[in-house]
């Protein structure tokens, strides 16, 4: 079982550096920079998973923790109930991975950094597919004019 979640896990982790890195970012320094550091704190985890590190899982956790609930409506511009949906949902993994690290429960810590990397996914899925939305106006008239 330990090994199929380690499986699972590591492919998801993967795609998630791959993809981060063959987007065109359209976030702010400073967001693009909290973003960076979670998957960073987020791959070392995978580690501490794999290898059952409670320590570790406690230790990577900290600074994932630290995102408050304000940090969290200011990313989004306006107002978004899926995005907001998406950050409570990694929030609550990182609790629920903190418990497993006290508990030393690996099950209940693989099964909460796979919910925590499918909130990942879920929240980049659809801030793209948001960014991705274009209004196309009519073809332009011969003086340049939109529909005219």
């Amino acid at each position: 079982m330990k090994v199929r979640y380690a499986v699972v896990v590591f492919g998801v982790a993967a795609l998630l550096g791959a993809w981060g890195d063959a987007r065109v970012s359209a976030q702010s320094p400073a967001l693009r920079a909290a973003m960076r550091e979670k998957l960073a704190n987020t791959q070392s985890m995978l580690e501490a998973v794999v290898r059952s590190d409670f320590e570790g899982i406690a230790r990577y956790a900290e600074p994932l923790s630290r995102i408050s609930e304000n940090e969290i409506s200011l990313w989004q511009t306006p107002s978004d109930p899926t995005y907001s949906q998406q950050a409570t949902l990694f929030l609550l993994s990182v609790r629920g991975l903190r418990e497993a690290a006290e508990a030393r429960n690996i099950d209940s810590a693989a099964l909460e950094y796979s919910t925590l990397i499918s909130s990942c996914i879920r929240c980049h899925t659809h801030v793209q597919n948001v960014r991705n939305v274009r209004l196309d106006l009519p073809p332009a008239s011969p003086f340049g004019v939109p529909g005219r």
